[in-house]
């Protein structure tokens, strides 16, 4: 598995802990789309669970902080291998876009879009399939 630079893995993770605790960080838009597919992936269901309940087990809580400490404590494996998961197909997406002009680019298709959160979204929903091999042969 690829070594994430431990300055990035610290970010990932408090990030990934601050999405499953139903608390994402709105200035990380690409990297909340990236935690979210991975999520996907493994059915783990963000919504429609309340802000202090568990996503991965339903465990309830009293505030944020004891969700966070629970899905630390008890998931941690779990959060770990989503962090490494998130830093690979971030990693991947960001090859996939490039700036163009005033928008944005998708280098897989050539699309082009003014905003970069409509070329990740583009890229996430669109070219999955040619990210998940970029994905599995970096591993």
């Amino acid at each position: 598995m690829r070594r994430v630079p431990a300055k990035t893995y610290n970010l990932l993770y408090s990030l990934v802990k601050a999405y499953l605790a139903g608390r994402p960080r709105q200035h990380f838009s690409l990297v909340n789309a990236v935690i979210e597919r991975v999520l996907q992936e493994d059915d783990v269901v963000i919504q429609p669970y309340p802000v202090h309940t568990c996503p991965i087990c339903g465990a309830e809580f009293s505030n944020t902080a004891g969700t966070m400490h629970h899905i630390v404590v008890v998931h941690g494996d779990y959060l770990d291998m989503v962090v490494v998961r998130a830093y690979e197909l971030y990693n991947a997406v960001k090859s996939c876009i490039k700036p163009n002009g005033v928008g944005w680019r998708c280098v897989i298709c050539g699309a082009e879009l003014m905003d970069v959160r409509e070329v990740v979204h583009h890229v996430l929903t669109q070219h999955i399939y040619n990210i998940n091999i970029v994905v599995r042969v970096m591993i």
